[in-house]
């Protein structure tokens, strides 16, 4: 006889419905993240509703409404203050907007039960309870109250130890993760750091205590980055790095690269002079810096295309050969890696036409001697319309007559040279003057599907994207 009433059905059934309403116990990786909070409080409302149903029901349904706590953080804090058993179920914490705010803290009803518990951690650290600290001199110069406010973040992250996600929007002094205890955040997995001002970019001294306190962090996503790193330590089991609108200048990558011993995937996108007005290092120093420090790389991606550039750059300055990586599966890239290029100011005219000739230009060996024998998957954004300059922004040195020899004679000696290549892409191929049919079906003769993609702005890949991208074809 089936139950006729919820709490009539097997434990093992009500665990399996309440783990499918949890998102971090379903694991939801085919959600957007457009669409993640919408779904997420959906499912939050339905566990919410189950709990009021029974005291059964609330005891195994409270700890899974903790599991990804979003909205009142001044609430969240309170809960955790008043039920530190419920601190061990926090598992992911999304606060990159609306953090909680002092001043609001010293408003809100029952506050004071914060403020105590808030007031008796920064009392600790300031006696070293939580390693050595040096409060900044200068931290309120950039606004009243701006030290509060990052004790309270400070505070919030401090009542999760078990996280296995944060995702949050520095500020100019911190959080520099101050009050964590010896314990530190064993279990944090994924690390999303943003930064709150969208006209600059952040130093990675901040989270200099990283290494250290999260130990086993293998995921660490960074937005706006414009200042070098400071680790004493290593991240000994980080594998993946994203810099995603970062400007990284000359000298700092070895630095990062050197803390990352295990790195395997890394994502570069320039940040424009929104992050910083200096160009970023030279894609020559990149790659001797990655084979020197970062052997084991795997997936590569590299997207110059609205970043800070010196006004000439020769081939001296580019990519000449990725053979260093020798583990190097996948590679996503765009034209401003292997192409010369400067801005033209005023416009040289050639046989009455504007043009830039920068020299030596890329020959036909250009693809064969980049690319590693271990890659499997490339992914060559063609860039913008040759010619401009000027108010419109550089010229390149890159031609349909010069990128087309490249790719016959990749084409000619692929099966040979690169036996593990599958996928070979080429966005704004339409400007390719030639029997691109011929190249296609030369590609797909030995194993290797070759696509023309379509106008694209910019190389960069978003991680749902490239993780369907690497389901497909790898």
């Amino acid at each position: 006889m089936a139950p006729s009433r919820l709490l009539d059905l097997p434990m093992e059934t009500l665990m399996m419905i309440i783990e499918e309403l949890c998102l971090h116990c379903l694991s939801a990786g085919n959600i957007s993240e457009h669409s993640w909070r919408a779904v997420h409080a959906i499912r939050q409302e339905a566990l919410a509703a189950l709990a009021l149903t029974s005291k059964l029901l609330n005891t195994l349904v409270t700890p899974h409404l903790y599991h990804e706590p979003t909205g009142d953080w001044t609430l969240l804090m309170r809960t955790l203050v008043e039920r530190p058993d419920l601190m061990p179920h926090v598992k992911s914490l999304q606060i990159e907007e609306g953090a909680p705010n002092f001043q609001c803290l010293e408003k809100t009803a029952d506050g004071y039960i914060i403020m105590d518990a808030l007031n008796a951690k920064i009392e600790e650290r300031d006696e070293g309870a939580f390693g050595d600290y040096e409060e900044e001199d200068d931290i309120d110069s950039w606004g009243e109250g701006t030290g509060d406010d990052i004790n309270t973040v400070e505070f919030l992250i401090s009542l999760c130890p078990n996280m296995a996600h944060l995702d949050i929007a520095l500020d100019y002094c911190g959080p520099r993760f101050t009050m964590i205890g010896d314990r530190g955040l064993p279990d944090l997995k994924d690390l999303t750091l943003g930064f709150m001002d969208t006209e600059s970019g952040w130093d990675m001294s901040l989270i200099s205590r990283l290494p250290g306190l999260a130990p086993n962090l293998s995921s660490l996503h960074c937005r706006a980055i414009s200042g070098p790193a400071d680790f004493s330590d290593k991240f000994e089991n980080l594998t993946t790095l994203d810099l995603y609108m970062c400007n990284i200048e000359t000298g700092v990558l070895g630095p990062i690269l050197r803390a990352m011993p295990r790195l395997e995937i890394l994502a570069f996108v320039a940040g424009d002079a929104c992050i910083s007005f200096e160009p970023h290092l030279s894609m020559r120093e990149m790659q001797d810096v990655l084979t020197l420090h970062a052997p084991g790389l795997k997936s590569l991606l590299v997207d110059l295309e609205i970043g800070n550039h010196e006004s000439v750059v020769e081939s001296s300055d580019l990519w000449t050969s990725l053979n260093g990586l020798t583990k190097l599966e996948h590679l996503n890239f765009d034209y401003r890696c292997i192409f010369p290029y400067h801005e033209q100011q005023p416009i040289t005219i050639v046989n009455g036409q504007p043009a830039v000739l920068p020299s030596p230009a890329p020959g036909r060996n250009l693809f064969v001697d980049l690319l590693p024998p271990s890659i499997q998957t490339v992914r060559f954004d063609h860039g913008p319309v040759v010619g401009g300059g000027g108010a419109d922004g550089p010229s390149y040195s890159e031609s349909v007559d010069v990128l087309l020899p490249a790719l016959e004679y990749l084409s000619s000696v692929a099966a040979e040279r690169f036996p593990s290549l599958r996928w070979f892409e080429i966005t704004n191929a339409y400007r390719l003057k030639g029997d691109m049919d011929a190249i296609q079906s030369v590609m797909e003769a030995g194993g290797i599907q070759f696509v023309a993609g379509v106008q694209s702005n910019h190389g960069y890949m978003p991680c749902a994207d490239e993780n369907t991208y690497r389901a497909r074809y790898v």
